[in-house]
């Protein structure tokens, strides 16, 4: 399937690349996986939330004949609201109660200057979810001086600090 905004490909390659173009000098972390790909929003990136819910839909209906055991969500909501009231918070929580493990972007709204600046957005506000934020290496190959990356949202969720 083409990836014309190419972020699906990008976060695939990084999950499940084999190293192929590079003589296996560039793998991912997990490059014997088999990936199933549904894709949800149009060559811009954009989407609606019903396209959303219904590929996550598809996944559940799914999971037992590709078994899908972990689902990535590379997007976020625009709409700022509690995670008990996000219908895509509730379709990834469906499948986290049917034993899939859900990974989501944390987003990129960390050093905005909008009221949404810090805010998690869903579904990375979800504390059943595991959410993942940008990291910023400061140029250097030790971990020890890591930090998050200052465009990489962050918050607290029902006592839960994320990214996780």
């Amino acid at each position: 399937m083409d990836d014309l905004n190419g972020h699906g490909t990008h976060v695939a390659g990084i999950i499940g690349g084999d190293g192929y173009l590079s003589d296996g000098a560039y793998m991912g972390v997990a490059p014997a996986i088999n990936l199933v790909d549904v894709k949800v929003l149009n060559d811009a990136g954009m989407g609606y939330l019903s396209d959303v819910v219904a590929g996550l839909q598809w996944v559940l209906e799914n999971k037992a004949t590709y078994n899908i055991r972990v689902v990535n969500l590379s997007l976020n909501s625009s709409v700022a609201e509690s995670y008990n009231q996000s219908p895509l918070d509730a379709a990834l929580e469906i499948l986290w109660f049917n034993g899939v493990v859900v990974v989501v972007s944390a987003g990129n709204n960390g050093n905005n200057s909008s009221s949404t600046r810090g805010v998690l957005l869903p579904p990375a506000n979800d504390p059943f979810l595991i959410s993942v934020g940008a990291a910023d290496d400061r140029g250097t190959t030790t971990l020890i001086d890591d930090k998050l990356a200052n465009f990489s949202a962050y918050g607290t969720t029902a006592g839960q600090v994320k990214p996780d």
